[in-house]
């Protein structure tokens, strides 16, 4: 990975000048342009095309948010990660697939795991392969169970997921995560040996997930089927699902029987 073209986003020149000192101590970063206005930052994002934008929400001439619609453009989108002092609009960040969002004040510590995540978002992604058996059993299932969850699925599926802890907000890819269960009212997604709370039910997220990767294999239970290794077969017409990180979590006799159909 090359150096990470960033465009600043704010008009505020005490947090414009916390972001420069922040972005001077890393090395493969590259500000190309630093904007006060929405307008300004809208036209910035089109032309420059940079890898990443650090965006203040309220700006003068139109807010964040608009900027991203204004600056809409062919190909990959920057890496956005929302600036603000406002936490009420978290909510707007979940739904327009930002990285991360940074609450003023922040520390060094909480933007070098900005940084992470940059990067790792950023970097290069291996092409994971899954097993034909596994692609043709899960697309069966998907056709007969919950699809009238299915028939209300938005054009453009969640790329990342809304998560709070505390007063912190951030986001979680959804290709990171290998399943997701109910908890109560809410969801917990999790990645690897790492669970993160999510305040969405979860047939909201089975809603708004891409339908074509995760499927539901029990009341409470979805999984990433690209994180699925192999399905085998438990008991009482039970099948259990194997993830890649050693996870194994039940298929209830209820999908058993659309996989089977």
């Amino acid at each position: 990975m090359g150096m990470i073209r960033t465009v600043i986003v704010e008009d505020e020149p005490l947090a414009q000048e916390r972001l420069r000192q922040c972005l001077a101590d890393e090395e493969d970063i590259e500000i190309v342009k630093v904007c006060t206005t929405g307008t300004e930052a809208a036209a910035a994002i089109r032309t420059l095309e940079p890898d990443l934008v650090f965006l203040d929400v309220q700006i003068p001439e139109m807010n964040g948010f608009a900027v991203l619609r204004e600056a809409r453009r062919e190909g990959d989108r920057p890496v956005v990660v929302f600036v603000t002092a406002y936490e009420e609009y978290a909510l707007e960040g979940f739904e327009v697939n930002a990285l991360d969002y940074l609450l003023k004040p922040f520390d060094a510590e909480r933007f070098e795991e900005t940084m992470r995540r940059v990067r790792a978002e950023l970097a290069p992604r291996p092409t994971v392969e899954v097993p034909r058996e596994v692609l043709d059993a899960f697309r069966q299932m998907r056709g007969a169970a919950d699809s009238s969850a299915r028939d209300a699925a938005p054009e453009t599926p969640l790329q990342r997921i809304t998560v709070r802890d505390g007063g912190r907000v951030y986001f979680l890819r959804c290709g990171d995560i290998g399943w997701i269960e109910a908890a109560g009212n809410y969801s917990r997604a999790h990645v690897g040996s790492k669970s993160h709370l999510v305040r969405t039910s979860l047939k909201e997220l089975e809603r708004k997930l891409p339908g074509d990767t995760f499927v539901r294999v029990h009341r409470g239970i979805i999984v990433n089927l690209e994180h699925v290794e192999e399905i085998q077969p438990y008991m009482h017409g039970d099948f259990h699902v194997h993830l890649r990180d050693g996870t194994v979590v039940r298929m209830s006799r209820r999908y058993r029987a659309a996989v089977l159909s």
